[in-house]
Parts: structure tokens; sequence; C-alpha cells
């Protein structure tokens, strides 16, 4: 398995909010993850670090899964833990009031790949040579969508086209979608400051490429700041093949 993970602060913004993690326990199990924070002052740096931090913590202690249940389970008990903790520690400090994060992340383990998401970061994948968007938005936008109440052309240019209606710590319940996946050559990870401003067929055309996820990762952070950098970018590829950071 090829894989690596970058991130970077973007030409607009005063501080990098987002966090990342690729990381392999004592079972040969892979997690990996992009938290983009959202809140005032660093209170969006500590919601995305916070998480981060438990899922490692929680991945390094985990026993190995023997069926795809019990990895759902796992997955699903974390993250309703780690929102707990983040959003208690916003209720209780005032100067963390209203931060949370979005999180898209995926566990492997012998043959299981669960996609974990949370918010509006998002995992795309090239699965059997096609690519596909795995993850689902959860803003108010798809909400307009879902319910045909704007077009597609209404959508890119809705006022309230970034309003999340789900993240971690900012609500005491959350919506948690884990997707399975198979037969996947390629998967990315990446924060809004990628998939934001960047275009899905440019995404595509870069993953189709034979490259090493390094080069992928970066090439695509490239782009993004070639596009004005607005927002702080990560990015984290997995693919079939080859040797991490290659």
């Amino acid at each position: 398995m090829d894989f690596y993970g970058i991130s970077d602060v973007g030409l607009v913004r005063e501080s990098n909010q987002d966090r990342f993690i690729i990381t392999v326990n004592g079972n040969g199990g892979i997690l990996a993850a992009v938290c983009d924070g959202i809140g005032g002052g660093k209170a969006g740096d500590v919601a995305s670090e916070a998480t981060i931090h438990y899922l490692e913590n929680a991945f390094m202690k985990a026993k190995k899964w023997i069926s795809s249940e019990e990895l759902d389970g796992w997955i699903y008990a974390q993250l309703r833990s780690v929102n707990d903790e983040v959003f208690t520690k916003a209720c209780m400090n005032e100067k963390y009031k209203g931060m949370g994060t979005t999180l898209v992340g995926l566990v492997l383990n012998e043959g299981l790949c669960r996609v974990m998401h949370v918010g509006d970061s998002r995992c795309y994948g090239l699965i059997n040579g096609e690519f596909k968007q795995l993850t689902t938005d959860h803003n108010y936008i798809n909400e307009l969508l879902r319910t045909g109440t704007i077009t597609k052309e209404e959508a890119i240019r809705h006022p309230k086209r970034n309003y999340l209606t789900n993240a971690i710590g900012i609500f005491n319940q959350i919506r948690i979608d884990v997707i399975d996946v198979k037969d996947f050559d390629c998967l990315l990870l990446c924060s809004d400051g990628l998939h934001g401003i960047v275009s899905a067929s440019k995404i595509e055309m870069i993953l189709h490429q034979p490259w090493s996820a390094k080069r992928k990762c970066e090439l695509l952070l490239e782009i993004a700041k070639q596009y004005g950098g607005i927002d702080n970018i990560t990015v984290v590829i997995l693919q079939k093949g080859g040797e991490a950071n290659g």
C-alpha cells in the first residue's frame, strides 16, 4: 500500500485548522483521517486536533476486527465518543464555544475497508478504475437539492452553500455515515480547501495517473494554490501497489 498526506495553510488564512493522520496499528490495520476545524480563534484547531488525537489513541488500542459488523460498531462508538468529548469541551470553556470539526476517514483491516464521514470533507475513489465521490456533504445545500427545492445550477451560487448541518462537537448527537468500499485502486481524503475550488474532473485526472501517492498529493496541493488557496488544504491518498511515501 502506497500512502501519503499533506496539509497547508493556503494563501489566505492566517492559521491551519486542518489536521490529518495516517497510521498503522499492531494488527496491520491502517487508519487515515482528515479533519477541518471550525470555530473562532483557535477553537477549530482544538476541535480537529482533539478528534485526530482521540481516534489515534483508540485505533492503537483496538483489537483485530473479525467481521465487518465489529468494525462498523467500533467506528460508530468512537465517533460518538469523540463527539461527546469535543461537545463537552466546547460547553465548558467559553473560548471554545461553537467549535467543531468535520471528519472524513477510513479504516483498512484484512480485506475490510470502511470510509467514515461527518460534515463536508470528502472521500473520492477509483473503484475498479471508475472515479466516484464516495461521501455526500452534510450541508444545507444538499438538503435543498435532496428535496428538489433548488437546482444544481442554483446550488453553485447559493449564499448558504457552505452551511454545515452536521459536524463533530457542534451538536450533542451527530449523523455518522459509514461506507463499505470494495475493490478500490486509489482513495483520496480531502478538506474543502481542495474540493471547494478544484473541479472533480481535475481531481479525477490526477488520481488516474501512474504516479506515487506523494506526487499526487503535492500536485493537488499545488493546483489548489494556483486557484487561489483560499482555505486550508489537506490531501491524503492511499493506493494499492508501491511503497508508502514513494
